[in-house]
């Protein structure tokens, strides 16, 4: 079965669980917290995600690809970048 699930996400990384084939759809903030909304099948087995939120300016790991770019939010002054770099 497809769902749409939501995750609260960190500044800096957060790791966390979701079915393996999942698509990020949408990031925004929620109240004061950034949130990602992923298109899921739930029944399929979970796996270990990791999300970087980045500043404008901030520095990135070399590692990060143009692919991995889920999307921009604002949140007050701050632009945050969030991008998935699950291996």
């Amino acid at each position: 079965m497809k769902s749409v699930w939501k995750q609260p996400l960190n500044h800096g990384v957060t790791d966390c669980f979701a079915p393996v084939g999942s698509k990020p759809l949408a990031v925004a903030i929620q109240g004061d917290q950034i949130m990602l909304w992923q298109l899921v099948d739930t029944e399929a087995v979970k796996v270990g995600r990791r999300y970087i939120v980045a500043g404008t300016g901030h520095p990135l790991p070399d590692a990060i690809l143009p692919t991995d770019y889920v999307g921009t939010i604002q949140q007050g002054p701050f632009v945050w970048h969030v991008f998935n770099v699950t291996n």
